[in-house]
């Protein structure tokens, strides 16, 4: 592991760098996974993981390698997520001035899965003392968009990545587009960041957004729709 490369030499060696791989093993051992999907910057740290686990109880765990080559940051997609963000200290600061303003008790989130973003929500919320709700949490994707759907909420696809392609900008997200994209494994919620949407109606609307004319392109590794003035 690069940590302990680093670190091996060093007259201050703190023990946890040796307790930490066993406690990362211990993690995923427990919920019995069939894929753990991770960035390329943790391959060496779910190499050793694999180890651990052999030599426990036999079993191996796999892995994949997305298109993502690290999570990124909630507040700035373009950086690698970090405990330290620059910014998080504004986020808890502006949710601070809210809970005094408007007695707030807890912030809603929409994630559905990504263990990395409940974990920043849930840090955040904690010092801000407030109650981090995610209601979508762990919940059947598809039923989801049914839900949606049946609530009343329109929305198009507004972007997506190259395995979606420009033929999926500007379609309206229905029920036979959710059980097409799960059939093509592809999250029909997108939370994965496969596609984007934009909501033109639902029931807090007082009327349907009339969308301007578009053309779409395809900037780097996605696909976009671009509104003409």
């Amino acid at each position: 592991m690069p940590q302990y490369k680093d670190k091996k030499d060093d007259v201050e060696f703190d023990l946890g760098l040796l307790l930490y791989p066993v406690l990362m093993a211990a993690d995923i051992i427990i919920n019995y996974p069939d894929v753990v999907i991770v960035g390329k910057d943790q391959v060496a740290h779910l190499d050793l993981c694999n180890d651990i686990s052999k030599r426990f109880n036999g079993k191996y765990y796999k892995y994949e390698l997305g298109d993502v080559d690290k999570i990124m940051s909630l507040i700035d997609p373009t950086k690698k997520m970090s405990k330290s963000d620059e910014n998080e200290k504004n986020y808890i600061s502006t949710l601070l001035d809210i809970k005094e303003k408007y007695q707030i008790e807890g912030v809603v989130f929409g994630d559905i899965d990504l263990e990395p973003h409940r974990a920043w929500e849930e840090k955040v919320c904690n010092a801000a003392n407030l109650k981090a709700f995610l209601p979508l949490w762990q919940q059947d994707r598809v039923d989801l968009v049914y839900q949606m759907i049946d609530a009343g909420i329109e929305t198009m696809i507004v972007s997506c990545n190259l395995e979606m392609g420009e033929s999926y900008l500007g379609q309206i997200v229905t029920k036979e587009l959710a059980i097409e994209l799960q059939e093509k494994g592809i999250d029909p919620c997108g939370e994965n960041g496969e596609f984007h949407t934009l909501v033109i109606y639902c029931p807090l609307f007082k009327s349907k957004i009339n969308v301007p004319e578009f053309r779409k392109v395809t900037y780097e590794n996605y696909c976009f729709l671009v509104w003409e003035e």
